[in-house]
C-alpha cells in the first residue's frame, strides 16, 4: 500500500524505494517495522496532550507531521519536493502545494474548525476536507496518519472521534474519495461516534 509507482532519488536511496532516514537502515522491511515502532509512540504521546486553545492551522498541521515523524526522517513537517501518484491517481502538483495548504487552512478556519457543524452537515464537511487534504497529499510519506491525527485533535473539541477499527472500509473510502466520496461519507457516517465521559 505504501509504494508509489516513482521511484525518486531525492527522498530514496538510489534504486530503491527505501526512504532516507536518519538511522540509516536500508531494508524497506526494517525501516517499515522501525517507522511504525516510532510512530506509533509519538502518537501516543501525543494523544496525552491537551490542545483544545491551540489554533488548528496550517502551522500546527506541518508541526504534527515533525512531531510523529521527525525522529526518522529530516524532511518532517516539510512540504513535498516531487510529484506522487497512487496507482493511476496523481496528487497535487508540488509546486502548488503551499498555495493549496495556505487555501486549505483559510477556509477551514472561516469555517471555525467545523465547530459550529452537527449531523450530516458535519459528515459532509468532513467528508470534504478529508477528501480535499488528501487530493493535497502535502508530504513524501505519513499523510494518512497526520491527517487522523488532526481531525481526531479537532473532533475532540466536540467531544467526537472517529473509530478507525474497520481499516478496510476506511481505505476503500479514501482511494475512491477523489473520484467519488460516497464510501468514505457512509464510513464517517457510520464511524463519527461520541466520547464517552
Amino acid at each position: 500500500m505504501k509504494d508509489y509507482s516513482l521511484k525518486d532519488n531525492y527522498y530514496c536511496y538510489k534504486d530503491s524505494f527505501v526512504l532516507k532516514n536518519k538511522l540509516d537502515i536500508k531494508d524497506k522491511k526494517i525501516l517499515d517495522l522501525v517507522e511504525k515502532i516510532i510512530t506509533e509512540s509519538n502518537i501516543l504521546l501525543l494523544q496525552s496532550k491537551n490542545f483544545d486553545k491551540k489554533e488548528l492551522n496550517y502551522d500546527f498541521f506541518m508541526w504534527l507531521h515533525k512531531y510523529i515523524f521527525g525522529d526518522i526522517y529530516s524532511w518532517a513537517g516539510k512540504l513535498r519536493v516531487v510529484d506522487l501518484t497512487k496507482g493511476e491517481f496523481k496528487f497535487a502538483h508540488y509546486s502548488y502545494l503551499d498555495n493549496l495548504m495556505s487555501d486549505y487552512f483559510e477556509s477551514l478556519k472561516e469555517e471555525n474548525y467545523l465547530i459550529d457543524y452537527e449531523n450530516d452537515e458535519l459528515i459532509e464537511k468532513l467528508t470534504y476536507y478529508i477528501t480535499e487534504l488528501n487530493i493535497i497529499h502535502p508530504f513524501r510519506e505519513g499523510n494518512g496518519r497526520v491527517i487522523r491525527e488532526y481531525f481526531r485533535i479537532l473532533l475532540k473539541r466536540k467531544n467526537l472521534y472517529i473509530d478507525y477499527s474497520n481499516k478496510e472500509k476506511y481505505l476503500e473510502g479514501m482511494i475512491e474519495s477523489p473520484y467519488k466520496t460516497d464510501k468514505l461519507k457512509e464510513f464517517l457516517n457510520d464511524n463519527l461516534k461520541n466520547i464517552e465521559q
